[in-house]
């Protein structure tokens, strides 16, 4: 292939796209490398030394509505836990379905050990979800309250590898981020992007600066473990009832009282689902990524450009790789560098990808869909720029939220 004006300037682009991918790709294993470092996995909170009193006693609140489909199961699991000290509370909020049914049997099985806060009315101005969380706080008897989703699957360790980092690390709270169930299309395409990209917003080794500056504050509403003082002390779920995203809400208030946070990875010994259809998805992602950005436009733009450009990934670097073999006669050290930072950037994606999918528990072989993960959760983040350039607001649940772009 003779070395024309136009190809050599074609070569020198898509090399330097390539170095671009190849920089991006070394950052994001740097940043995961970070997170592992940043605070252990839970599981080693099963090593802690039992405090001098004994494990405090912690009481587990699971708001419930219409949750047939999986309130058995996570009963199930949550009565097969070997805390020494536990008690389990499901908030039913207004549930027309088998759910109260359900929680009876357990407690006929569990006696005192499950227990059942019935609510006939959500007050105007709160989620349902918030007032059933509090209300079942206000029956607990624990010194600290796990606030934890019906739809989450615990290991029967999980309650006590959770409390030995808490008490390891001297946290007033701490919330773990579990394995995502991976059985649907979407499941396996579209969410490890978007985890991908709020991690990305909310880096886990920054949640966890309890001691130096620049903490950036993130918690996973499955899962919330609070000291029980400290959940009084900050308006319990009163404070937040009507956010859109309590658990950020949370974060950022316990951020700005100064209280000791962590965040930890959980792997196999919490599994969650976040959503049952694709359209739950979009419209849940979407909520999550105006919060996340902090309703700001600039930010959630830039998210749109970047998935487009990650999404666009592979062509370039494959262009890249056959333009280089095509110039070796005539060009070989532009060739060279086409197929060098090709071919690095597509190693260097993978390693990063690999253990980006392990850390969420999503199939290692999935990844050849990561760029079409990219460019639908593209769509997401630019629908959400729409959602709040045209002030739509947004619905979830039964309320609609008024939602402005902010500036900063």
């Amino acid at each position: 292939m003779p070395s024309t004006l136009l190809t050599i300037t074609i070569g020198w682009i898509l090399a330097l796209t390539c170095a671009g991918f190849l920089a991006y790709w070394l950052m994001a294993v740097w940043f995961i490398r970070l997170a592992n470092r940043s605070m252990p996995r839970v599981r080693a909170g099963l090593d802690a030394a039992e405090p001098e009193n004994g494990w405090p006693r912690v009481s587990i609140v699971v708001p419930a509505h219409n949750e047939e489909q999986f309130i058995d199961h996570a009963l199930t699991t949550l009565r097969q836990s070997r805390y020494p000290a536990l008690e389990i509370i499901i908030a039913a909020d207004r549930c027309t379905d088998r759910t109260v049914a359900i929680v009876r049997r357990h407690m006929d099985q569990a006696g005192e050990t499950v227990r059942l806060v019935e609510i006939d009315e959500c007050p105007e101005g709160w989620s349902g979800k918030c007032h059933a969380s509090w209300s079942g706080a206000k029956a607990a008897t624990g010194d600290w309250l796990l606030f934890a989703d019906a739809d989450t699957t615990f290991d029967s360790d999980l309650v006590r590898a959770a409390m030995g980092i808490a008490t390891e690390y001297r946290l007033d709270f701490l919330s773990l981020l579990g394995a995502l169930t991976s059985a649907r299309d979407f499941e396996l395409t579209d969410q490890p992007v978007a985890a991908m990209s709020l991690m990305k917003m909310y880096p886990i080794h920054r949640a966890n600066r309890n001691d130096r500056p620049g903490r950036r504050a993130f918690a996973n509403g499955q899962f919330m473990l609070f000291r029980k003082s400290v959940y009084e002390s900050i308006g319990m779920h009163e404070y937040i009832r009507d956010a859109i995203l309590e658990d950020l809400r949370f974060a950022r208030r316990l951020n700005h009282k100064g209280h000791r946070m962590g965040l930890v990875l959980a792997d196999e010994m919490f599994r969650v689902r976040m959503y049952e259809t694709a359209e739950e998805f979009h419209r849940g992602w979407k909520r999550i990524f105006i919060e996340a950005a902090n309703r700001n436009i600039p930010r959630l733009r830039a998210n749109v450009w970047r998935l487009r450009w990650l999404g666009l990934a592979p062509v370039l670097q494959v262009a890249a790789l056959l333009l280089g073999l095509l110039m070796l006669p005539t060009n070989a050290p532009l060739a060279l560098s086409c197929l060098a930072l090709a071919a690095g950037s597509i190693a260097v994606q993978i390693m990063a990808l690999r253990r980006a999918y392990a850390m969420q528990g999503t199939p290692r072989s999935a990844i050849w869909r990561f760029p079409i993960g990219c460019w639908r959760v593209a769509s997401l983040f630019r629908e959400a720029v729409d959602d709040l350039r045209l002030n739509r607001g947004i619905q979830w649940a039964s309320l609609h939220y008024d939602v402005q772009d902010k500036k900063e």
